[in-house]
Formats: C-alpha cells, sequence, structure tokens
C-alpha cells in the first residue's frame, strides 16, 4: 500500500531508487479503496476497543467523536499529494464527515519523527540531546528501510526537530529475507517430496514467525518445524517435520538486505557528524 501511492518520481532529490518494485493490485480494486477500507477497519476498530472498555464509552463516544482530532503518520517523503490522497480515504472511511471535516481534525507526522517521540519517551535523552545535536534514525519495515538524519532545534518549550536533508529509502525489509529464503528452499528441496509449493510455503511461514526473528549471525544451525512426525526425509535434513540448515545458509538470505541498507545509512551519515 505505501509504496504504491510513493512520489511519482525518484531521483536524487528523494534519495528513492527508481528500480522500485510495486505488487499489483487486483482487477477492479482501486488504491483508494485500499486504503479507504484499511482506514475503516481500524477506526472502526478503535471505536469498539474504546466504547467496550471504557466506563461509559459509548456516551463518550457519541458526545466527543466529531472533535477528534486523528493523527496519522506518513513516510518521510510523502508531500502534500499524497496527504491530499489520505484526507480523500479518511472521509471515504468515514473518519470525517466532509473536507472542511478533513482539513481541521485530520493531522500527519512523518514516520521519522514519530519514532523520534517514541523513543524518546522510554528513554532518558537528557545526557545526548541537545539543541544543535544531529541524529540519524533507521526504521526497518517489512518491505523498505527508511533512514533519516535530523538536527535538534530546540527542547523548550518542546522538543523541535528539522530533516537535515531528503531521507533514504530502499527495498530491504524483511519480506525480501523470506523471498531468499524460499528461493534457497526451493533450490535445496528440487529433487525432495517435500519440494512442492505447499510445503515450501508452510516452511516459509514458520521461517517468518521465528526462526528468522531468532537468527543472529552467531549460531551454527537452525530448525524450521513445518510439518508432523511422519514427514521425513534425511537426505535434505528432514526429520519429523523439521528441517535443519545451517548458519550460513541462513546467513546468505539475511545478505542482500544488510547490503542494501548499510549502503543506504553510510550514503545519508557521509560527510556528516552524527550522534
Amino acid at each position: 500500500m505505501k509504496i504504491s501511492d510513493e512520489p511519482p518520481t525518484y531521483d536524487s532529490d528523494t534519495n528513492r531508487s527508481p528500480a522500485m518494485e510495486i505488487p499489483p493490485l487486483p482487477s477492479n480494486v482501486t488504491l483508494t479503496q485500499v486504503y479507504s477500507d484499511f482506514m475503516r477497519y481500524v477506526f472502526l476498530g478503535f471505536r469498539t476497543f474504546f466504547q467496550e472498555t471504557t466506563p461509559n464509552g459509548v456516551a463518550i463516544w457519541g458526545r466527543l467523536s466529531s472533535n477528534i482530532v486523528i493523527v496519522l503518520t506518513i513516510p518521510n517523503g510523502w508531500d502534500t499529494r499524497q496527504q491530499g490522497f489520505l484526507k480523500k480515504a479518511a472521509l471515504r472511511a468515514g473518519m470525517v464527515q466532509s473536507e472542511e471535516d478533513a482539513e481541521l481534525r485530520l493531522e500527519f507526522v512523518t514516520e521519522g519523527e514519530a519514532s523520534v517521540h517514541y523513543v524518546l519517551g522510554k528513554v532518558s535523552h537528557r545526557t545526548w540531546l541537545k539543541r544543535g545535536t544531529m541524529f540519524a534514525v533507521t526504521d526497518a519495515g517489512g518491505s523498505t528501510v527508511d533512514s533519516t538524519l535530523y538536527v535538534c532545534k530546540a527542547l523548550e518549550p518542546k522538543l523541535e526537530l528539522e530533516e537535515v536533508c531528503a531521507s533514504e529509502c530502499v527495498q530491504a525489509g524483511g519480506v525480501f529475507v523470506d523471498r531468499a529464503i524460499r528461493a534457497l528452499l526451493t533450490e535445496k528441496l528440487s529433487e525432495s517430496r517435500f519440494g512442492d509449493n505447499e510445503s515450501i510455503s508452510d516452511m516459509v511461514d514458520k521461517f517468518e514467525r521465528r526462526t528468522e526473528r531468532v537468527f543472529d549471525g552467531s549460531q551454527e544451525s537452525l530448525v524450521i518445524e513445518f510439518g508432523g512426525r511422519r514427514d521425513n526425509d534425511r537426505d535434505y535434513g528432514i526429520l519429523q517435520g523439521k528441517i535443519t540448515l545451517t548458519g550460513s545458509e541462513v546467513g546468505t538470505t539475511f545478505d542482500q538486505v544488510i547490503k542494501r541498507s548499510t549502503d543506504s545509512c553510510l550514503k545519508l551519515l557521509a560527510g556528516r557528524k552524527v550522534k
């Protein structure tokens, strides 16, 4: 969703790759429909949660819902065009009542700055964050890795941050690790009875849910649990529904993602003194 609504050009001014891969939408489904349906689902879920968990929640919601200020996080590279798109999607989703209402009650904050405020709320920043301090934030997500360079302009009466330059964005998130493990398993098990698409998909799913998250580069071997006790193929390292991979095999699935991410960060930091 996010990549589909990125700015239409990616060049040196936006620090985005011209080779961004954009998955196609299903036929007869528009991007506006995708966004509005998703936003409606989230908003209605929040309304239900509030009404059911807050004393007098239904009455409070009915009294105050038309005055709620909704803050949406957006990628650092998005501008007024994408904000306008989100306002229309929010209106279609029923989050606001009119275009005028959207102007009054919808606010936007970049994902990078939102991450900064979250982190600073969890740790003490008094020891390092001062007026003039320059620091970088890297958001490693599911499909993209976004890096932004900030300078602190003020701490009082409120924290004020300013982007030093255009943020970096590369497609190097976790989904590309999953693609790499799929390719590895497909090749490794091409002659095994577990080389079918369903078995491979089960392995990739279990890899993403656990194995991928515990891998830190130090393990000599890792296990993917995907089947039952009767699922065996010793020639391919499969025993009782578990396939064992070497640490180096798993490591290769991270190589390209790590390289893209570090190259992007180093490009952002080149020639600058940061914390």
